[in-house]
């Protein structure tokens, strides 16, 4: 399966099975967010990434923060498209409720 012009969201990427899963992704051609609380490895992963020609950016955040989970989301969308919209300046109204898209 071919990943090109996609983003892979990664929570756990620092190490096991979200490293593996970030580096199967970056090699199908995603770009990479890493999100972990372990900088270290985050940092880590997020380098074999880029050593392997691949695209990636970490985010040290803690996923059950939904202010940290929106400020990595604010950071990945800035970072890797940084000509879009920010997710809170992106609601609109569908069926009389307020959704936001991310």
């Amino acid at each position: 399966m071919n990943f090109h012009n996609k983003v892979a969201l990664i929570t756990g990427g620092a190490n096991g099975i979200g490293r593996t899963t970030a580096l199967g992704f970056a090699g199908r051609g995603a770009k990479v967010v890493i999100v972990d609380r372990d900088a270290t490895g985050g940092e880590a992963t997020a380098g074999i990434v880029r050593q392997q020609g691949g695209e990636a950016l970490f985010v040290q955040a803690d996923v059950t923060s939904a202010e940290s989970v929106q400020a990595y989301v604010n950071k990945a969308v800035g970072c890797l498209w940084p000509d879009r919209l920010l997710p809170q300046q992106c609601r609109h109204r569908r069926q009389g409720r307020e959704h936001r898209r991310l």
